[in-house]
């Protein structure tokens, strides 16, 4: 579900790009297909881009909904809290609209972020660092390997009335 960046080279310490960041999601999504085309509707992404079909099947979903300017800004890195708000919608977390992560910098977390990470964390999904998110850090590559795994190994998957992104057809774990 995660690649490399080519040539044998992970880059752990890497950041991710929005686009990737979805691929990655996406790739872990029951019904998605990499021989499919998904129609993507964002003014900044190109139909003969890489990751137009990722994007458009993420927007699809509901695992993403751009920004509000109806861009998505692919090769932007994101952010810790962005792609917080994205696993945990792509888990399908229940979030509670008024919770907030028990952080030293939970202050720093932007308000529309503040229940998605409080989500992850209550799921023991998001640690953070001596007691900080770091919500404004671009997220690294090895971080979402992290938060993947763990999800992975103790989270249940969707609810058992509706169709589950990220089911047991996955490829198996990777250690972090």
């Amino acid at each position: 579900y995660i690649q490399g960046k080519g040539e044998g080279i992970f880059d752990p310490d890497g950041a991710l790009t929005r686009a990737e960041a979805v691929t990655i999601l996406d790739r872990l999504t029951e019904g998605f297909d990499e021989n499919e085309t998904y129609a993507c509707s964002f003014t900044d992404v190109e139909p003969s881009a890489w990751y137009s079909d990722y994007i458009g099947f993420a927007a699809l979903v509901g695992i993403t909904n751009g920004y509000e300017d109806k861009t998505f800004r692919p090769n932007a890195s994101i952010t810790r809290e962005e792609f917080s708000k994205m696993l945990a919608t792509f888990l399908e977390l229940e979030i509670d609209e008024d919770a907030e992560a028990d952080f030293d910098d939970a202050d720093e977390i932007s308000n529309w972020a503040k229940p998605y990470v409080a989500a992850l964390q209550k799921a023991k999904i998001v640690e953070g660092y001596d007691g900080k998110f770091n919500p404004k850090d671009n997220i690294t590559r090895a971080e979402v390997v992290t938060m993947t795994k763990r999800a992975r190994d103790g989270v249940p998957l969707g609810a058992p009335d509706r169709p589950r992104r990220g089911t047991a057809t996955r490829s198996p774990a990777v250690s972090a």
